[in-house]
């Protein structure tokens, strides 16, 4: 379900844009991302998603059409840093540019 989510999200937020390769994890690369030998086979297959552009990757595949990829989040990702004040408030000081 998550990584369903994840698909329709990536969808709406970068449709149209190009993006870099991304890597699907594998026997070969698996401890790369942090998985143990035990606990990678469940998400072998699965694009790894460790930065922004991972993501941006993931969601040209999904709007290229390739709608059953599943992908798992291995890393925390920042996109739109200081886009709320510390209260929750929307920062209205940010310009265009800073989004």
């Amino acid at each position: 379900m998550k990584q369903r989510l994840l698909t329709a999200l990536c969808a709406v937020i970068f449709a149209g844009q190009t993006c870099s390769a991304i890597e699907q994890i594998s026997s070969d690369n698996y401890a790369t991302f942090g998985f143990s030998t035990g606990n990678y086979s469940q998400y072998t297959n699965y694009y790894a998603i460790t930065n922004y552009d991972d993501l941006e990757a993931f969601s040209s595949l999904v709007n290229g059409g390739e709608y059953a990829a599943n992908a798992i989040l291995v890393a925390d990702i920042i996109i739109n840093e200081n886009l709320f004040l510390d209260n929750g408030e929307f920062n209205e000081s940010l310009d265009a540019q800073q989004l």
